[in-house]
């Protein structure tokens, strides 16, 4: 970590309105009565995961700080850390501008190696916990790796007699807008996804290239990490896929980000599902798109009301309007498209907030009368509710993703596309008022029939791999 170094403004700025959220009494439906704040991280991993502690870690640091401890403490508007030397020094520039900039105390210590260290974390905890704690915020559901983690998980159960409160809801809520920085790499994230799909997959599709789902998500990777492959000008350290690409086709279909792509070779009829998200600087987007070969009418008619209902989501994200307005407004465009029986073959929403993680389960789309009913078993709820619940925020940022499954085709030739899903996913910005339209992030790529449908006259001579061209109409 001896090159890097922590923007300072940011960090001051974020820093302050994690203070400013949490002192704000109208807001102790998410932070609760707690005094006390402890966020722990455990041993670096090389997998790809989404976690509260480290999205506060890169939201205040831009880095992720492996073993590492916080404690925040709220009336003595204090930031107590314990970390490597390495991380100490990282941090040590940071003292002063806090005090002035933000009128934060920031205290680092250093954390001795091996067993000494070990014992330094449970006196760390249990000095700076105070027993006589209102409460005491912390993510006891998260599962981290090593002996740090394991140490500071047992310190802070067994430091207070306050009740330890869950702080996913209010770092979900923190979280939730984003500033002009955030933004840009969302929207940087954002067009190196969709033009991968654009610039490298639709060719593809259109040379008739059958190339196994599993190889494609490989390739597909190599050009998200590099992406001048594709002529995007983005920095390739910043640039990483935000979960494993997803590439579907012949009858086998899952909709869930934690698919998998199989070693089955693209389908020469029916459907192709392809779903791939990338991060920039931390930053994640998503896009889907379903595309067709050969399609009947049928199909074609589901996919202008799926279609439909995506563009009718998209425009219910509005400043004020409720998070369930978007999935009430696709139900109804399923309808009005011709499609009623559609709504059936719906998931449970139509996407999820996303930013430094790739789901932001706290803010789901879903429809007014589950929310109804979720609202009402819930006691926790999201701050600056209406009486449908939480509400859109200008600077939010949504995977609006409309999926439909189940989905059966008896006219087509080919026995593996007779049964098939759907599935538009895009990143999309809340606008600064109710006036303006949603921004699509992903829009580089477009979803009208006549980009994502492809004619082909089978060739007899056909090998594994290459079909005959294709013409998109």
């Amino acid at each position: 970590m001896s090159d890097v170094s922590i923007n300072a403004e940011n960090f001051c700025k974020r820093l302050k309105i994690f203070f400013e959220d949490w002192q704000n009494n109208e807001k102790k439906n998410v932070w609760g009565e707690t005094d006390t704040v402890v966020i722990f991280t455990g041993s670096s991993s090389t997998t790809i995961r989404y976690m509260k502690s480290i999205s506060l870690q890169l939201w205040l640091f831009g880095y992720e700080l492996p073993d590492t401890i916080m404690i925040f403490h709220k009336d003595s508007r204090e930031l107590r850390v314990l970390g490597s030397a390495t991380k100490a020094n990282l941090l040590a520039p940071l003292t002063e501008p806090a005090a002035k900039e933000a009128n934060i105390k920031l205290l680092i210590e250093r954390m001795a190696k091996g067993d000494e260290g070990i014992s330094q974390v449970r006196q760390f905890i249990s000095s700076h916990v105070p027993s006589s704690s209102s409460g005491v915020a912390s993510l006891p559901n998260e599962k981290h790796e090593g002996r740090t983690a394991a140490a500071a998980s047992a310190a802070v159960s067994s430091s207070s007699s306050a009740p330890i409160i869950d702080a996913s809801p209010a770092i979900a809520h923190l979280l939730a807008v984003k500033d002009a920085q955030e933004l840009l790499n969302v929207k940087k994230a954002a067009m190196l996804a969709s033009k991968v799909v654009k610039d490298w997959l639709v060719p593809l599709l259109e040379e008739g290239k059958r190339l196994r789902h599993s190889r494609l998500s490989d390739m597909a990777e190599g050009i998200i990490t590099e992406p001048s492959r594709i002529h995007v000008k983005l920095r390739p350290e910043n640039c990483e896929i935000a979960y494993q690409p997803i590439f579907q086709s012949g009858g086998n279909f899952d909709l869930r980000f934690a698919a998998v792509s199989d070693d089955q070779a693209l389908a020469s009829e029916g459907v192709v599902i392809v779903a791939l998200g990338a991060r920039y600087s931390n930053y994640c987007s998503n896009i889907s798109r379903s595309f067709f070969v050969n399609a009947t009418k049928r199909q074609e008619s589901q996919y202008r009301a799926l279609l439909a209902a995506q563009e009718a989501a998209i425009k219910a994200l509005k400043v004020g309007a409720p998070l369930t307005d978007p999935m009430d407004a696709a139900i109804e465009a399923l309808k009005q498209a011709g499609e009623p029986d559609l709504v059936s073959h719906l998931g449970k929403n139509v996407g999820h907030g996303i930013g430094l993680e790739l789901r932001e389960s706290a803010w789901q789309l879903k429809s007014s009368s589950s929310s109804s009913s979720n609202n009402n078993n819930s006691s926790n709820n999201n701050n600056n509710n209406n009486s449908n619940g939480p509400v859109f925020k200008a600077g939010m940022v949504f995977n609006v993703c409309v999926g439909l499954t189940g989905l059966e085709e008896p006219e087509a030739s080919d026995p593996k596309a007779k049964k098939y899903s759907l599935q538009i996913a895009d990143t999309v910005i809340v606008a600064p008022d109710a006036a303006k339209p949603a921004e699509v992030a992903t829009n580089f790529m477009n979803k009208g029939w006549s980009d994502v449908n492809f004619e082909e006259e089978k060739d007899e001579d056909e090998d594994d791999e290459d079909d005959g061209d294709r013409t998109r109409g």
